[in-house]
């Protein structure tokens, strides 16, 4: 193939003079940052291909030491000077305007240097370091090729991870809500609907995708390069660390993307961000493949020097599955030694600062509660003692519930001796409660008994009148007669909101016992602390307000009063609410009675530990009294209170907003939710024991096949023993052993069937007919009854696999079926 950078090369460079010149002519950077970004990647496409000469090899395929590490290098650059570090920090990205964002363009672009100074000012010295290990790799690729090469090929490895964290960045970018400070993404800010973002989601995917596909085959040639590093005695420890060092550096900025991807921000589809994710999962995972097997190939190389002091290292995908079943099995017992069990998340029992519920929790157990938490599904809830009442208590939730195996819980939880406290906090409870009342519907089949429906208005709650600090923190003092306000006089909140319409709708099945102020309250929407009829209202869906707009009568008014917009003022807002869905009554299968309540807040700051430590608020007391309330004339004793700790995402900075927990409770909880779902569902629960027993029936040997396995063992032996003389026999074979090394094996056994092969022309001499039929005919005639038909067919076998390997008709894939072959070849030789 002719060298096509010889004129790839000028016309790249005429495309970036012409990226240069619109850029001088005043045209948009759209428009000359897309010729300019073209002609560098043609450039340096060219200019790969010019410096490698006649050895057509891209990427790292190392044959020509010079020209390979010229290649090497220029793909480096290329990933270096465009690969988008502007990751690191979007503040200073955006100071950069309307450039494109390319390290050298930030560098060096005029009136910038502000802008280097404050927020890339490591971008001078890395740009420095590149080209000087650039220089240095030129001038010593010829004296010390191999060392060149693994170095070279860890460069590019390490910019293909780079440019998978910043794919993995720019899918999340799309799924802001707020895109103004993105220059990539501001001609989208606003758009909410998936196929109008099906450009910057196709953009990228493709990068995650690409950078995927070249970091897999960089991971390969590294694996080549370290097979290619012959090391003895003393540096055989120092060269197993430095392989270990080298993948996971390669691999690191992927850690970057896997922590930007899951940072749970307000996403038009909830749960994409995760996409990111499984790729750089799959990159990881090949990364750790590969380097297993790298460390097999260098434990190889020892056996095959004879040195018995050094051993291969076995790790298949079963070893892996074991490894990670123990994890699993020690994790509860491990993990917390790590981080003590404690969060920082808001509303978590277990976080003792101004934000968390401790002292709640803390409250309730000297109350003689056994208080317990979820770090998984709440359907873990069924396996508790059914002999107890059940409060399931939900605080702040801002995780989606999964309706798979949430619905399925509660369908049957209504039946049981189960209640539930509910506290909002902008965040999942809605959608919860929406939950709540498919499920109890379904369980009691009476809409007066199930879960009211429940909307809670997105806006902050503000009373005028009676606050603590200032209105966002308003003091509820108008409670209803009730067990729960029972010496109850006054509870502050913090940034709550409130139930729609207060009493208007109370029609859906609510009883209010706790309400702010009358005129001087109300929900703000636009944040400007005042109230306004037009701005300050619940947005009902159309097709409900239309329909009803279409009745006559009360109906056909109530419809037009949705259309308009139901008003979030001018009357006081409920916040404390209850319901009764069955209070001693029987079960369905008639053998006892059950009951069940609910309690809604529309804030969950009122429990936290600052509030309910002000003496001055009953906050506490109003908290334990609902427990009690919701245990229905249980005692303590009997009543188990459950917090739901699964579904409260840890806090985090604004620019890094509601991010996935990787604490040692929410991990395990995380796995063991889904083992849970498993067993339980009651489909899956059918089948996953079955699943389970027969996955370890194939992993435990019965008695019967220990002979076997003795039997394999030994032809392991055996092999092992061909395979050793085989590596170490002469010249030839090191030159074959290059072959198997990077995975030529069919060239590598056509090398050794020539020796066999000289035998075959003996046996059929000059007969012009050299097909398989006439060379088994020649044999049968020279050993005739002397071997069995198993040992004719078993001869024929292996010559038919070989006429078509030499015909180019069938090839060699894996190493197993390379080493089969040859020893074969070897029997095959001793028989003939």
């Amino acid at each position: 193939m002719a060298n096509y950078g010889k004129f790839v090369t000028p016309i790249s460079v005429l495309i970036i003079a012409a990226g240069g010149g619109l850029a001088g002519a005043g045209m948009p950077p759209v428009i000359f940052g897309s010729v300019l970004g073209f002609g560098i990647l043609l450039f340096f496409f060219g200019f790969a291909r010019l410096v490698q000469g006649k050895d057509r090899k891209i990427l790292g395929q190392i044959i020509r030491p010079k020209a390979a590490a010229r290649s090497s290098i220029v793909w480096a650059l290329l990933f270096f000077n465009i690969a988008p570090f502007g990751i690191i920090s979007t503040e200073g990205l955006q100071k950069v305007l309307g450039n494109i964002p390319f390290p050298i363009t930030i560098l060096f672009a005029s009136g910038f240097e502000d802008v280097v100074k404050q927020y890339y000012a490591w971008l001078p010295w890395a740009f420095i370091l590149f080209h000087v290990i650039w220089l240095i790799s030129f001038i010593l690729s010829g004296k010390f090729p191999k060392m060149i090469n693994i170095l070279m090929n860890f460069v590019i490895a390490l910019s293909l991870s780079f440019w998978m964290a910043f794919g993995s960045q720019f899918l999340l970018w799309t799924f802001f809500a707020d895109k103004t400070d993105l220059i990539l993404l501001s001609s989208y800010h606003g758009v909410s609907s998936i196929m109008d973002l099906l450009v910057p989601l196709g953009i990228s995917a493709g990068i995650i995708i690409i950078s995927l596909i070249f970091l897999m085959r960089m991971l390969k040639n590294l694996q080549i390069s370290f097979a290619n590093l012959s090391v003895k005695g003393s540096k055989r420890l120092i060269s197993f660390a430095f392989l270990v060092v080298v993948f996971i550096a390669a691999i690191a900025p992927l850690g970057i993307g896997i922590y930007v991807s899951l940072q749970n921000y307000n996403l038009i589809a909830q749960y994409v961000n995760y996409i990111g994710v499984v790729f750089l999962g799959i990159g990881i995972f090949r990364a750790v493949t590969t380097l297993l097997n790298s460390a097999k190939e260098m434990g190889k190389q020892i056996e095959a020097e004879g040195d018995k002091s050094g051993k291969g290292i076995s790790f298949g995908v079963t070893s892996a599955i074991f490894v990670l079943l123990f994890f699993l099995a020690w994790a509860p017992i491990v993990l917390p030694l790590v981080d003590h069990g404690e969060n920082s998340k808001s509303y978590s029992i277990y976080n003792p600062d101004w934000n968390g519920w401790s002292n709640y929790r803390i409250a309730l157990e000297d109350a003689g509660y056994d208080v317990r938490s979820v770090q998984s599904s709440i359907s873990t809830i069924a396996q508790l003692d059914p002999t107890k009442h059940v409060v399931l208590v939900v605080g702040g939730p801002n995780i989606f519930y999964n309706p798979a195996s949430e619905i399925p819980f509660l369908l049957t939880a209504f039946n049981t001796n189960f209640s539930m406290m509910v506290c909002d906090d902008h965040g999942t409870a809605e959608s919860l409660l929406m939950a709540s009342f498919i499920a109890s519907l379904g369980a009691t089949g009476n809409i007066d008994s199930a879960t009211p429906l429940t909307f809670f208005p997105k806006g902050i709650l503000i009373d005028n009148e009676s606050y603590w600090i200032n209105p966002e923190f308003p003091v509820i003092r108008n409670f209803a007669d009730h067990p729960i306000s029972s010496g109850v006089s006054n509870v502050v909140l913090g940034h709550a909101t409130g139930f729609l319409g207060g009493e208007i709708l109370s029609g859906f099945g609510w009883t209010y016992i706790g309400q702010t102020s009358g005129h001087y309250s109300f929900i703000d929407v636009n944040g400007d602390n005042m109230y306004n009829d037009s701005v300050d209202t619940y947005p009902f869906p159309d097709a409900i307000g239309g329909i009803l707009s279409d009745q006559p009568g009360v109906m056909g008014l109530m419809g037009e009063f949705l259309d308009a917009g139901i008003p979030l003022g001018g009357y006081a807002q409920t916040v404390f609410s209850i319901k009764d869905i069955a209070l001693n009554a029987q079960t369905p299968d008639g053998n006892g009675t059950f009951s069940s309540r609910m309690f809604c807040a529309t804030d969950a700051t009122w429990l936290n530990n600052e509030l309910t430590s002000i003496a001055a608020y009953d906050n506490m007391k109003m908290g334990l009294q609902v427990v009690r309330w919701l245990a229905a004339g249980r005692s303590p004793q009997d009543t188990i209170v459950v917090f739901d700790e699964a579904h409260i995402a840890p806090d985090s900075p604004k620019w890094n907003s509601r991010r996935t927990e990787l604490s040692s409770a929410a991990s395990f909880g995380a796995v063991q939710g889904y083992l849970n779902w498993m067993s339980t569902n009651p489909i899956l629960g059918v089948v996953y024991p079955l699943f389970a027993l027969q996955t370890f029936r194939r992993w435990i040997p019965k008695e019967g096949d220990k002979k076997k396995l003795q039997l394999k063992d030994l032809e392991a032996y055996e092999r092992d023993k061909a395979r050793l003389k085989f590596r170490t026999s002469s010249f030839f074979a090191q030159k074959i052993n290059w072959y198997r090394q990077h995975k030529k094996y069919r060239q590598a056994l056509l090398q050794l069937y020539r020796r066999l092969e000289r035998k075959v022309n003996r046996i059929l001499g000059d007969s012009g007919d050299r097909t398989l039929a006439a060379l088994m005919h020649s044999i049968h005639q020279e050993h005739g009854n002397y071997y069995s038909k198993d040992i004719y067919d078993r001869i024929e076998k292996f010559f038919e696999k070989m006429f078509k390997l030499k015909a180019g008709k069938d090839t060699i894939k894996e190493e197993g079926e390379f080493e089969y072959l040859f020893l074969e070849m070897s029997w095959v030789n001793n028989k003939i």
